[in-house]
């Protein structure tokens, strides 16, 4: 659960990988911090999904986006 500033939307997909909620909107975090502290195997699936997500930042997946940059200005 988290807060939809910065560049945090862009790692957590909205009822996939997490729940955003909309900055200062604290009625908005206790609600899905409550729904999930209810639902454990619901964690468990968001826990998986954002791993995976993860994967997409990591340091050699964006060395590899650079270089299709690169590639594509013919750097």
């Amino acid at each position: 659960v988290a807060t939809k500033g910065g560049g945090i939307p862009e790692l957590i997909i909205d009822g996939s990988t997490g729940y955003l909620c909309d900055v200062a909107d604290d009625g908005c975090l206790a609600v899905r911090v409550k729904e999930l502290t209810d639902n454990p195997s619901k964690i468990k699936t968001m826990g998986i999904e954002g791993g995976k997500r993860s994967m997409l930042f990591s340091k050699e997946e964006m060395a590899q986006q650079v270089m299709e940059v690169y590639e594509k200005l013919g750097v």
